[in-house]
């Protein structure tokens, strides 16, 4: 899959992917199957003609691969929602498939687009935290059976 991304070819998608294919998490209006996967190359190589994937660690256990990745790219074209602003983006991604019958059956993935928040003007935290009311309430109480800090 990272061959697909990396390299602009949705058409490899169709060979990884299992028709069935689930992509956790999916947004609600995804297409089954692999043409998700594809919308989303698309989108994302518009949105960031340079966007390149690396490959920084693979797992393999039974069935399951974990791929940890870093993923960059300038963006040139809106991506969720804010316009263009040619800025370049880092972040760590970790997806998990799972093969049956030499295809991927099901891809969790989570991406850390915290990372990429100075791409979209998301304040950092410490802009954040100052607009944050500083009376949080009280604390919560422990999960009953849980070891506490007291004891």
């Amino acid at each position: 899959m990272v061959d697909a991304f990396a390299q602009g070819h949705p058409e490899l998608l169709d060979r990884l992917l299992a028709p069935t294919w689930v992509d956790i998490p999916s947004p609600p209006t995804a297409p089954p199957g692999p043409e998700a996967a594809k919308q989303t190359l698309v989108k994302l190589r518009t949105a960031f003609p340079d966007f390149d994937i690396r490959v920084e660690d693979v797992i393999r256990d039974s069935n399951k691969v974990v791929v940890r990745s870093t993923i960059t790219g300038t963006q040139k074209a809106a991506w969720l929602g804010p316009p263009a602003t040619g800025r370049t983006m880092r972040i760590q991604a970790v997806d998990i498939h799972e093969f049956e019958g030499g295809q991927v059956v099901r891809t969790w993935h989570t991406e850390d687009w915290m990372t990429a928040s100075p791409l979209f003007a998301i304040p950092n935290y410490a802009d954040f935290s100052a607009t944050v009311p500083q009376d949080h309430g009280p604390p919560l109480a422990p999960a009953s059976g849980l070891p506490t800090a007291t004891g």
